[in-house]
């Protein structure tokens, strides 16, 4: 799983924040892989700020998504987004 950290309170980043419906802080979103640019993610189910939740919540989605067969050709690392271009 790749992560990307984004500080929506910067001006620079205002924008995409918006573009992705990014509401709070802190707000985490999971992105399938193959995800096109315009694939708003999938906001975390738990709101809460421990690490140990936010962890939970990474797990249940990387369950979900291997559970699901049309994903199953996608474990690649190149299969997922690459946000360091954004």
């Amino acid at each position: 799983m790749r992560l990307g950290a984004i500080d929506c309170a910067q001006d620079e980043n205002v924008a995409t924040c918006r573009n992705y419906e990014i509401m709070g802080y802190p707000s985490l979103k999971f992105f399938p892989p193959m995800a096109s640019g315009k694939d708003l993610g999938e906001l975390r189910e738990s709101m809460g700020k421990d690490i140990g939740l936010m962890m939970a919540d990474m797990t249940k989605y990387i369950d979900k998504l291997s559970a699901n067969a049309s994903f199953s050709a996608f474990w690649k690392k190149s299969a997922w987004p690459d946000f360091s271009v954004m």
